[in-house]
């Protein structure tokens, strides 16, 4: 079975244009096909799930939600990142567990920054996955605008790598690693975006519900000057 059938892709006419790309910024999302995406396998199974979820382009935005089954996923760019800034806009209802990815393995090693708008919330959290947790950034969600689009903007550089996440245009998140806290992040890798599973109930931790992103883009930087 293809990735795309898997998933349950579908692509509905594109409404939502992209806005005209900043200098440097290449969109990784053309607003009407998953053309450079496809399912993370290797990353559910690593958690040991069952990969699911479905993911479509709707009025130009690239939309995800736990499948029929309740199953969550990954979607990603598979491509070796390593210092980059990556733009978006983001829209999720509530209550749903999400997050971008960043230097996304094969085996999902990475950094995650959390999008868990749940009644205990994280917005603008760094997770290490199959570490944890290793910054909570508090007052993230003060930042975020209930049933609106929500600009966000990452950067990562170096390594140990800094991580700084902008909301709305103000910075939520300057966080450093240390090698401890970084310990079995990769150092280069894709872009993920993921759908939580559902667990049977609508709290603590996730929902059937679903999470948008718009105007995907991306602007690497050069590794010793940081531009």
């Amino acid at each position: 079975m293809s990735a795309l059938r898997h998933l349950g892709f579908a692509v509905a006419a594109a409404s939502c244009l992209a806005a005209p790309n900043e200098n440097g910024f290449t969109p990784l999302f053309d607003g009407r096909t998953l053309a450079g995406w496809e399912a993370h396998e290797g990353f559910s199974a690593a958690r040991k799930e069952s990969p699911g979820s479905k993911w479509r382009v709707e009025d130009g935005c690239l939309v995800g939600a736990p499948d029929a089954a309740g199953r969550g996923g990954f979607l990603w760019v598979n491509r070796a990142f390593r210092d980059f800034v990556f733009r978006t806009e983001v829209k999720l209802d509530y209550p749903i567990d999400s997050g971008v990815f960043l230097r996304c393995g094969p085996t999902g090693r990475s950094h995650q920054v959390m999008l868990d708008y749940l009644p205990t919330t994280y917005i603008g959290a760094i997770y290490v996955p199959f570490q944890g947790m290793v910054d909570r950034c508090p007052e993230g969600v003060r930042s975020w605008r209930a049933n609106e689009w929500n600009a966000l903007e990452i950067r990562i550089e170096g390594e140990p790598a800094r991580i700084r996440v902008w909301l709305n245009g103000k910075l939520i998140t300057d966080f450093q690693h240390t090698a401890e806290s970084a310990r079995g992040a990769s150092a280069r890798g894709g872009i993920a975006l993921q759908v939580h599973p559902y667990t049977g109930t609508d709290i603590p931790n996730s929902a059937r519900n679903t999470v948008r992103y718009r105007n995907i883009r991306i602007k690497e930087l050069d590794s010793l000057t940081g531009t």
